[in-house]
């Protein structure tokens, strides 16, 4: 049996709050979770963000929607420096943790391409429409996750042709509803079928429900059989801190235990070929089919008759199916009711 291959995201986003040991901590915990990439996102405020952008329901983390400081400011206190992104892509090198890269602007795009190395990007919604940037991305030849969540289907028809333009083939749908905490009724994850026949290109989700809710840790399981190929999920270092992006975030502890489900999900779901049957059905098999055995006690000479069998369970030889190969025959010896049959048994 082939097994199916989950390629795991452990997103971490703002939640470093900051601080690089922080950074560094999550990544760490995200490759002994069991995460096969993280998501990072990488931005130079100014070409980013006007700086009077205001704060706002849906903005920023609950935590600072009621914050007096400007969005602009905000994220700039928390955002990560060049030399600090330097150090965690050493970071994420040494435990062999793959790096892949949002970047919200043109300068840390530039930035990302020519010092991080990534091992691929994420385009957000965000950046749809800015063609000249998508182009940039598409040239680097890289995987690139697509993020779909408020995009319609032309938007991301489009994007998809400039991919093709540019001869990127190395494009994957992350669908997932982005504003989060998500509510479960709004996840519609069947429209995952549609997106893959739509689009033909390989499809993950990319999950936001609440991280103290426990439907996190098992809900983004039912997209497995829709033959996705990531799920992407947020992690913090440690909730009750609250820090930015950790409403959908898991603790590593918690995060751990979602990657442990997925995989034990994988196993659940198995090969979809009905070919042959495995080692474990055949001794089910062994144990629980009815084998034939004598219906009544039998003097040696005795020529078998239908009447003389009936299939029982046993640890017999013929199954119930194999009268054939006993009727007619000559008993050696004297068999009692309930013996189970063997070939020896006849001349």
């Amino acid at each position: 049996m082939t097994k199916k291959k989950i390629s795991i995201i452990a997103e971490m986003a703002w939640s470093h709050q900051g601080n690089i040991n922080i950074a560094k901590k999550i990544a760490l915990a995200s490759k002994k979770a069991g995460a096969n990439l993280i998501s990072i996102h990488i931005t130079d405020m100014d070409s980013y963000m006007v700086p009077h952008y205001k704060s706002g329901k849906g903005r920023v983390s609950s935590t600072n929607e009621s914050n007096n400081k400007t969005i602009f400011n905000y994220l700039n206190e928390i955002n990560l420096s060049s030399s600090n992104w330097l150090e965690f892509s050493n970071f994420c090198k040494k435990i062999k943790l793959k790096i892949i890269v949002m970047a919200n602007d043109l300068v840390s795009f530039n930035f990302t391409k020519k010092k991080i190395h990534p091992y691929g990007y994420v385009i957000s919604p965000s950046n749809f429409l800015e063609y000249d940037f998508l182009r940039l991305v598409a040239k680097t030849n890289k995987k690139v996750f697509l993020r779909t969540g408020g995009a319609t289907l032309s938007e991301i028809d489009n994007v998809i042709k400039i991919f093709k333009q540019n001869k990127n083939k190395k494009l994957i749908i992350l669908y997932g509803y982005q504003n989060y905490p998500t509510l479960i009724k709004n996840m519609n994850l069947l429209r995952i079928v549609e997106l893959k026949k739509k689009f033909q290109i390989p499809i993950g989700i990319a999950d936001h429900i609440s991280g103290d809710k426990i439907e996190s840790l098992f809900i983004p399981l039912l997209a497995l059989p829709l033959d996705i190929k990531y799920i992407e999920k947020h992690i913090t270092h440690d909730r009750r801190k609250k820090y930015e992006d950790f409403e959908s975030a898991l603790n590593p502890k918690d995060f751990k235990k979602f990657v442990e489900f997925v995989n034990l999900s994988i196993d659940a779901l198995g090969d979809k070929k009905i070919n042959k049957i495995n080692i474990s059905e055949k001794k089910y098999r062994n144990v629980a089919y009815k084998k034939l055995v004598y219906n009544l006690n039998l003097n040696k000479d005795s020529i078998i008759k239908k009447q003389h069998i009936i299939a029982k369970r046993s640890d017999g030889f013929y199954t119930a199916n194999q009268l054939s190969k006993v009727i007619n025959k000559k008993l050696k010896f004297n068999v009692k009711e309930n013996d189970e049959i063997f070939p020896n048994h006849f001349y």
